[in-house]
Protein backbone atom coordinates (compact mmCIF):
# COMPACT_ATOMS: atom_id res chain seq x y z
CA UNK A 1 0.00 0.00 0.00
CA UNK A 2 1.45 3.57 -1.04
CA UNK A 3 1.99 5.45 2.37
CA UNK A 4 -0.24 8.04 0.56
CA UNK A 5 -3.32 6.58 0.83
CA UNK A 6 -3.64 6.88 4.44
CA UNK A 7 -6.69 7.78 3.22
CA UNK A 8 -9.48 7.02 3.69
CA UNK A 9 -8.82 5.97 6.93
CA UNK A 10 -11.19 8.91 7.72
CA UNK A 11 -9.63 10.83 5.47
CA UNK A 12 -7.20 10.78 8.33
CA UNK A 13 -6.05 11.08 5.70
CA UNK A 14 -5.25 14.12 4.08
CA UNK A 15 -2.45 12.76 6.38
CA UNK A 16 -1.56 10.87 3.29
CA UNK A 17 -0.44 14.32 3.19
CA UNK A 18 1.19 14.05 6.67
CA UNK A 19 3.28 14.00 3.93
CA UNK A 20 3.32 17.46 4.01
CA UNK A 21 4.41 16.24 7.74
CA UNK A 22 7.37 17.60 5.40
CA UNK A 23 5.85 20.69 5.72
CA UNK A 24 4.02 18.29 8.43
CA UNK A 25 2.12 21.21 8.29
CA UNK A 26 -0.54 19.58 5.80
CA UNK A 27 0.03 16.43 8.56
CA UNK A 28 -2.21 18.69 9.74
CA UNK A 29 -4.48 17.38 7.28
CA UNK A 30 -5.56 14.66 9.69
CA UNK A 31 -7.43 17.43 10.46
CA UNK A 32 -9.35 16.33 7.99
CA UNK A 33 -9.59 12.82 9.60
CA UNK A 34 -12.53 14.83 10.78
CA UNK A 35 -14.11 13.43 8.05
CA UNK A 36 -14.01 10.08 9.60
CA UNK A 37 -16.64 11.63 11.61
CA UNK A 38 -18.79 13.40 8.48
CA UNK A 39 -21.34 15.01 10.21
CA UNK A 40 -22.50 16.14 7.14
CA UNK A 41 -24.56 14.16 5.12
CA UNK A 42 -26.18 14.68 1.59
CA UNK A 43 -29.63 16.16 1.74
CA UNK A 44 -31.64 13.39 0.13
CA UNK A 45 -30.31 11.30 3.34
CA UNK A 46 -31.01 14.10 5.59
CA UNK A 47 -34.55 13.87 4.14
CA UNK A 48 -34.87 10.09 4.61
CA UNK A 49 -33.75 9.93 8.41
CA UNK A 50 -36.05 12.56 9.41
CA UNK A 51 -38.96 10.19 7.62
CA UNK A 52 -37.43 6.95 9.24
CA UNK A 53 -37.77 9.21 12.53
CA UNK A 54 -41.15 10.32 12.26
CA UNK A 55 -42.40 6.45 11.12
CA UNK A 56 -40.83 4.68 14.50
CA UNK A 57 -40.21 7.33 17.12
CA UNK A 58 -44.14 6.75 18.84
CA UNK A 59 -45.56 9.31 21.12
CA UNK A 60 -43.46 11.16 23.69
CA UNK A 61 -41.78 9.15 26.77
CA UNK A 62 -40.45 10.83 30.07
CA UNK A 63 -36.29 9.53 30.16
CA UNK A 64 -36.38 7.18 32.70
CA UNK A 65 -32.39 7.22 33.15
CA UNK A 66 -29.27 8.54 32.20
CA UNK A 67 -25.57 7.31 32.40
CA UNK A 68 -22.96 9.23 34.51
CA UNK A 69 -20.79 11.76 33.43
CA UNK A 70 -17.29 10.51 32.22
CA UNK A 71 -14.07 10.57 34.33
CA UNK A 72 -13.09 14.70 34.08
CA UNK A 73 -10.08 15.48 32.88
CA UNK A 74 -8.82 11.67 32.04
CA UNK A 75 -6.77 10.74 28.81
CA UNK A 76 -8.43 7.09 29.09
CA UNK A 77 -11.73 9.77 27.31
CA UNK A 78 -9.26 9.96 24.01
CA UNK A 79 -9.92 6.69 22.90
CA UNK A 80 -13.83 7.98 22.35
CA UNK A 81 -13.19 11.09 20.25
CA UNK A 82 -12.95 11.34 16.87
CA UNK A 83 -9.27 11.73 15.63
CA UNK A 84 -9.76 15.11 14.95
CA UNK A 85 -10.85 16.05 17.97
CA UNK A 86 -8.32 14.03 19.78
CA UNK A 87 -5.59 15.67 17.52
CA UNK A 88 -6.96 19.88 18.81
CA UNK A 89 -6.72 18.54 22.19
CA UNK A 90 -3.36 16.61 22.33
CA UNK A 91 -1.77 19.45 20.20
CA UNK A 92 -3.07 22.15 22.18
CA UNK A 93 -1.49 20.26 25.46
CA UNK A 94 1.74 20.31 23.71
CA UNK A 95 1.91 23.65 22.18
CA UNK A 96 1.06 25.49 25.54
CA UNK A 97 4.34 27.09 27.14
CA UNK A 98 6.37 27.30 24.25
CA UNK A 99 7.55 30.90 23.12
CA UNK A 100 9.68 32.89 21.67
CA UNK A 101 11.98 35.23 23.69
CA UNK A 102 14.77 37.68 23.10
CA UNK A 103 18.23 37.54 24.25
CA UNK A 104 20.62 39.94 25.20
CA UNK A 105 22.17 39.62 21.93
CA UNK A 106 18.92 41.34 19.68
CA UNK A 107 20.53 39.00 16.53
CA UNK A 108 19.41 35.91 18.76
CA UNK A 109 16.25 34.39 19.66
CA UNK A 110 15.11 31.45 22.01
CA UNK A 111 12.41 29.43 22.07
CA UNK A 112 10.96 29.00 25.75
CA UNK A 113 9.27 27.18 27.59
CA UNK A 114 7.53 28.72 30.33
CA UNK A 115 10.07 30.57 30.81
CA UNK A 116 13.34 28.81 30.55
CA UNK A 117 15.13 28.90 27.00
CA UNK A 118 15.26 25.65 25.05
CA UNK A 119 17.04 26.06 21.70
CA UNK A 120 18.81 29.53 20.74
CA UNK A 121 19.31 30.59 17.40
CA UNK A 122 21.32 33.50 16.44
CA UNK A 123 20.53 35.46 12.95
CA UNK A 124 23.51 35.03 11.27
CA UNK A 125 25.43 37.82 9.43
CA UNK A 126 24.86 38.53 5.75
CA UNK A 127 28.61 37.88 5.27
CA UNK A 128 27.85 34.04 6.20
CA UNK A 129 25.42 33.46 3.94
CA UNK A 130 27.43 35.33 1.18
CA UNK A 131 30.12 33.04 1.39
CA UNK A 132 28.00 29.91 1.42
CA UNK A 133 27.09 30.90 -2.42
CA UNK A 134 29.49 29.18 -3.67
CA UNK A 135 28.32 25.89 -1.94
CA UNK A 136 25.03 26.42 -4.17
CA UNK A 137 26.20 26.72 -7.16
CA UNK A 138 27.92 23.05 -6.78
CA UNK A 139 25.33 21.07 -5.69
CA UNK A 140 23.05 22.73 -8.71
CA UNK A 141 25.00 20.02 -10.34
CA UNK A 142 23.37 17.29 -8.77
CA UNK A 143 19.90 18.84 -9.29
CA UNK A 144 19.32 16.43 -12.42
CA UNK A 145 20.43 13.63 -10.61
CA UNK A 146 17.64 14.59 -7.31
CA UNK A 147 15.25 16.21 -9.20
CA UNK A 148 12.31 13.66 -8.46
CA UNK A 149 13.23 13.63 -5.26
CA UNK A 150 13.44 17.10 -4.42
CA UNK A 151 9.85 17.46 -6.63
CA UNK A 152 8.19 14.82 -4.65
CA UNK A 153 9.83 16.29 -1.16
CA UNK A 154 8.19 19.93 -1.88
CA UNK A 155 5.11 18.44 -0.29
CA UNK A 156 5.51 15.18 1.12
CA UNK A 157 8.82 13.92 3.46
CA UNK A 158 7.11 11.05 5.52
CA UNK A 159 7.49 8.65 2.72
CA UNK A 160 10.88 8.59 2.29
CA UNK A 161 11.80 9.00 6.34
CA UNK A 162 9.85 5.88 7.16
CA UNK A 163 11.17 3.97 3.91
CA UNK A 164 13.57 1.87 6.91
CA UNK A 165 10.49 0.89 8.97
CA UNK A 166 8.18 -0.20 6.37
CA UNK A 167 5.38 2.65 7.90
CA UNK A 168 1.77 1.03 7.01
CA UNK A 169 -0.88 4.23 7.24
CA UNK A 170 -3.52 1.88 8.56
CA UNK A 171 -1.56 0.15 10.87
CA UNK A 172 0.20 2.92 12.73
CA UNK A 173 -2.61 5.46 12.44
CA UNK A 174 -1.79 6.20 16.26
CA UNK A 175 1.83 7.02 15.58
CA UNK A 176 0.45 9.42 12.42
CA UNK A 177 -1.19 10.71 15.58
CA UNK A 178 1.65 11.23 17.59
CA UNK A 179 4.27 13.05 14.44
CA UNK A 180 1.23 15.73 14.48
CA UNK A 181 0.82 16.09 17.80
CA UNK A 182 4.67 16.57 18.10
CA UNK A 183 5.90 18.33 14.86
CA UNK A 184 2.72 20.76 14.11
CA UNK A 185 3.55 22.74 17.55
CA UNK A 186 7.41 22.71 16.22
CA UNK A 187 5.84 23.64 12.46
CA UNK A 188 4.84 27.11 14.83
CA UNK A 189 7.31 27.81 16.39
CA UNK A 190 9.78 27.44 12.81
CA UNK A 191 7.18 29.38 11.44
CA UNK A 192 7.70 32.05 13.98
CA UNK A 193 11.35 31.90 14.07
CA UNK A 194 11.24 32.71 10.35
CA UNK A 195 9.62 35.63 10.70
CA UNK A 196 11.58 36.88 13.63
CA UNK A 197 14.90 36.34 12.15
CA UNK A 198 13.66 37.27 8.95
CA UNK A 199 16.88 36.24 6.78
CA UNK A 200 16.23 36.51 2.95
CA UNK A 201 16.78 33.31 0.44
CA UNK A 202 19.85 32.24 -1.80
CA UNK A 203 18.03 33.89 -4.71
CA UNK A 204 18.34 37.37 -3.64
CA UNK A 205 22.10 37.05 -3.13
CA UNK A 206 22.63 35.34 -6.29
CA UNK A 207 21.39 35.53 -10.01
CA UNK A 208 22.85 32.23 -10.54
CA UNK A 209 21.48 30.38 -8.17
CA UNK A 210 18.10 29.92 -10.31
CA UNK A 211 16.50 27.69 -8.19
CA UNK A 212 14.61 24.37 -9.59
CA UNK A 213 11.85 24.97 -7.63
CA UNK A 214 9.35 28.16 -6.53
CA UNK A 215 11.61 29.99 -4.05
CA UNK A 216 8.69 29.66 -1.11
CA UNK A 217 7.23 32.95 0.55
CA UNK A 218 8.69 33.12 4.15
CA UNK A 219 12.02 33.17 5.29
CA UNK A 220 15.47 30.80 4.49
CA UNK A 221 16.64 30.64 8.33
CA UNK A 222 15.80 27.89 9.32
CA UNK A 223 15.20 25.29 7.02
CA UNK A 224 11.45 24.53 7.60
CA UNK A 225 12.32 21.02 5.82
CA UNK A 226 15.29 20.31 8.08
CA UNK A 227 13.26 21.21 10.92
CA UNK A 228 10.43 19.10 10.48
CA UNK A 229 12.51 16.09 9.00
CA UNK A 230 14.63 15.73 11.99
CA UNK A 231 11.87 16.30 14.35
CA UNK A 232 10.24 13.37 12.33
CA UNK A 233 13.17 11.43 12.76
CA UNK A 234 12.74 11.54 16.56
CA UNK A 235 9.93 10.84 16.73
CA UNK A 236 9.86 7.88 14.67
CA UNK A 237 13.29 6.29 15.79
CA UNK A 238 11.84 6.74 19.39
CA UNK A 239 9.02 4.75 18.34
CA UNK A 240 11.12 1.97 17.11
CA UNK A 241 14.36 1.93 19.39
CA UNK A 242 11.41 1.10 22.18
CA UNK A 243 11.66 -2.77 21.50
CA UNK A 244 9.22 -4.63 22.22
CA UNK A 245 6.88 -1.85 22.30
CA UNK A 246 5.99 -0.61 25.84
CA UNK A 247 8.53 -3.37 27.45
CA UNK A 248 11.34 -1.21 26.93
CA UNK A 249 11.71 2.17 27.89
CA UNK A 250 15.26 3.13 26.52
CA UNK A 251 15.87 4.95 23.24
CA UNK A 252 18.70 3.89 21.62
CA UNK A 253 19.91 6.40 18.83
CA UNK A 254 22.78 4.16 18.06
CA UNK A 255 19.94 2.01 16.64
CA UNK A 256 20.37 0.91 12.93
CA UNK A 257 17.02 1.80 11.94
CA UNK A 258 17.31 5.28 13.71
CA UNK A 259 20.51 5.71 11.82
CA UNK A 260 18.77 5.13 8.39
CA UNK A 261 16.13 7.24 9.48
CA UNK A 262 18.46 9.98 10.24
CA UNK A 263 20.48 9.73 6.98
CA UNK A 264 16.96 10.35 5.10
CA UNK A 265 16.51 13.64 7.37
CA UNK A 266 19.49 15.01 6.44
CA UNK A 267 19.62 13.98 3.14
CA UNK A 268 15.74 15.37 2.92
CA UNK A 269 17.60 18.98 4.28
CA UNK A 270 20.81 18.76 1.19
CA UNK A 271 17.93 18.43 -1.33
CA UNK A 272 16.78 21.70 -0.77
CA UNK A 273 19.88 23.34 -1.04
CA UNK A 274 20.40 21.55 -3.89
CA UNK A 275 17.37 22.95 -5.02
CA UNK A 276 18.53 26.29 -4.52
CA UNK A 277 15.87 27.43 -2.28
CA UNK A 278 18.34 26.70 1.18
CA UNK A 279 21.51 27.41 2.71
CA UNK A 280 23.82 25.11 4.41
CA UNK A 281 23.49 27.08 7.80
CA UNK A 282 19.87 27.18 7.09
CA UNK A 283 19.74 23.33 7.67
CA UNK A 284 21.99 23.36 10.53
CA UNK A 285 20.05 25.41 12.18
CA UNK A 286 16.68 23.88 11.35
CA UNK A 287 18.25 20.18 12.61
CA UNK A 288 18.88 21.55 15.71
CA UNK A 289 15.48 22.90 16.01
CA UNK A 290 13.63 20.12 15.24
CA UNK A 291 15.43 17.51 17.12
CA UNK A 292 15.91 19.63 20.24
CA UNK A 293 11.86 20.76 20.48
CA UNK A 294 11.09 16.90 19.85
CA UNK A 295 13.21 15.41 22.19
CA UNK A 296 12.07 18.01 24.43
CA UNK A 297 8.25 17.01 24.18
CA UNK A 298 8.95 13.72 24.04
CA UNK A 299 10.46 13.94 27.55
CA UNK A 300 7.50 14.74 28.82
CA UNK A 301 5.90 11.15 27.90
CA UNK A 302 7.27 9.17 31.27
CA UNK A 303 9.15 6.39 29.98
CA UNK A 304 9.65 7.43 26.85
CA UNK A 305 13.54 7.22 27.92
CA UNK A 306 14.56 11.26 26.80
CA UNK A 307 16.41 13.67 28.90
CA UNK A 308 16.79 17.17 27.95
CA UNK A 309 19.72 19.22 27.42
CA UNK A 310 19.57 23.19 26.22
CA UNK A 311 20.90 23.65 22.70
CA UNK A 312 22.63 26.70 21.29
CA UNK A 313 23.42 27.24 17.04
CA UNK A 314 26.53 29.11 17.36
CA UNK A 315 27.92 31.00 14.09
CA UNK A 316 30.69 32.77 15.64
CA UNK A 317 34.14 32.10 13.12
CA UNK A 318 35.69 31.17 9.49
CA UNK A 319 35.07 27.62 10.27
CA UNK A 320 31.68 27.78 11.47
CA UNK A 321 30.45 29.58 8.54
CA UNK A 322 31.88 26.79 5.94
CA UNK A 323 30.28 24.40 7.78
CA UNK A 324 27.62 22.08 6.01
CA UNK A 325 25.11 19.31 8.28
CA UNK A 326 26.68 16.39 9.46
CA UNK A 327 25.19 13.58 11.60
CA UNK A 328 28.18 13.05 13.24
CA UNK A 329 28.39 16.36 15.04
CA UNK A 330 24.87 17.26 15.58
CA UNK A 331 25.06 13.65 17.56
CA UNK A 332 28.11 14.63 19.47
CA UNK A 333 26.67 18.12 20.13
CA UNK A 334 23.35 16.57 21.78
CA UNK A 335 25.79 14.22 23.40
CA UNK A 336 27.69 17.02 24.86
CA UNK A 337 31.00 16.23 23.45
CA UNK A 338 31.51 18.81 20.47
CA UNK A 339 32.18 22.05 20.44
CA UNK A 340 31.33 23.87 17.11
CA UNK A 341 27.73 25.12 15.60
CA UNK A 342 25.66 22.64 17.28
CA UNK A 343 27.75 23.34 20.67
CA UNK A 344 25.12 23.20 23.75
CA UNK A 345 24.59 25.33 26.20
CA UNK A 346 25.96 24.75 29.55
CA UNK A 347 22.82 25.70 31.88
CA UNK A 348 23.77 27.83 35.36
CA UNK A 349 21.32 25.93 36.84
CA UNK A 350 19.77 22.72 35.49
CA UNK A 351 16.39 22.88 34.04
CA UNK A 352 13.36 22.66 35.76
CA UNK A 353 11.69 19.05 35.96
CA UNK A 354 9.47 18.73 32.89
CA UNK A 355 6.11 18.38 33.20
CA UNK A 356 4.09 15.30 32.14
CA UNK A 357 1.96 15.58 29.22
CA UNK A 358 -0.71 12.87 30.21
CA UNK A 359 -2.70 13.38 26.68
CA UNK A 360 0.22 12.65 24.72
CA UNK A 361 1.42 9.89 27.12
CA UNK A 362 -2.17 7.76 26.30
CA UNK A 363 -1.04 8.48 22.72
CA UNK A 364 2.33 8.06 22.68
CA UNK A 365 1.35 4.24 24.58
CA UNK A 366 -1.03 3.54 21.80
CA UNK A 367 1.44 4.20 19.38
CA UNK A 368 4.16 2.04 21.05
CA UNK A 369 2.00 -0.55 20.95
CA UNK A 370 1.81 -0.44 17.21
CA UNK A 371 5.26 -1.32 17.28
CA UNK A 372 5.65 -3.84 19.32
Amino acid sequence: MSILNVGNVGNVGNVGNVGNVGNVGNVGNVGNVGNVGAEAIPAPASGALILGRDGVVGNYAQPTGHRAHMQIDDPDNLGRWDARSRQSAVQFEVAQGLSLAPLADCNMRAVAFMGHNLVELPRPEEAVFASQVNFLLCDADLRADRAQEILSQVGEILSFLSLPISMNLQRHKYTLEVLQAVVLPIIGVEKAMKHVLACRRPVEYCAQIQPMITTPGHGSYPSGHATEAFAIAEVLSALVGMNNGLDQDVYRPDNMYATQIALHAARVAHNREVAGVHFPVDSIAGAVLGKALARFILARVPGCGFGYQRMRVEIADGTDVTSRLSLETLNAAFAGTYSGPYKPVVASEPFPAVPEAPLLSWLWQKAAEEWS
